[in-house]
């Protein structure tokens, strides 16, 4: 197989497998934009080892979303993938920021690397519960989250300052 076919194959795989994941990762900055002042969030105030658990950030708003844009990708699709790879990207962001509070890292505090792969490493491990997992296909979604999260954060952030 040709690199421009084999390529094309990683990005069609990509799609296939984490396009609701992408779909739920801006998702949550807008629902965020949207009701700042009314989340309530998942560890209702819990504190480990004297610091947040996994602090405001992580709101029953977002694990909704990532409920409602699974559900609304079963129904398109007529597969479990999408609900998979949503949740599943809900779960990852939820574990790094359990992981950059124990760090220290204050609420928006950017953790380089931790930020850009959360959300795509946590729906892969959802959706290898159903699906083979193919680490090419994983890697190419990792390189694309990396360089569209980056990108999206040269046009958000100075905005949000």
């Amino acid at each position: 197989m040709e690199l421009s076919q084999y390529l094309f194959f990683l990005l069609q795989e990509a799609i296939r497998l984490y396009w609701a994941a992408f779909l739920y990762n801006p998702g949550i900055y807008l629902v965020w934009l949207w009701n700042r002042k009314t989340v309530i969030p998942l560890d209702l105030g819990a504190n480990f080892s004297g610091k947040r658990l996994i602090g405001d950030s992580r709101s029953f708003d977002g694990l909704l979303l990532s409920i409602a844009f699974g559900i609304t990708g079963v129904f398109i699709t007529s597969s479990y993938i999408p609900f998979f790879a949503s949740v599943g990207a809900n779960f990852g962001t939820v574990v790094s920021s359990f992981v950059k509070r124990r760090l220290g890292f204050t609420r928006g505090r950017h953790a380089w690397l931790i930020d850009e792969f959360d959300f795509i490493a946590g729906a892969a491990l959802f959706v290898s519960f159903i699906e083979p997992f193919n680490p090419g296909v994983f890697v190419f979604a990792a390189a694309c989250a990396f360089i569209l999260h980056n990108a999206a954060n040269l046009w958000v952030r100075p905005k949000l300052d």
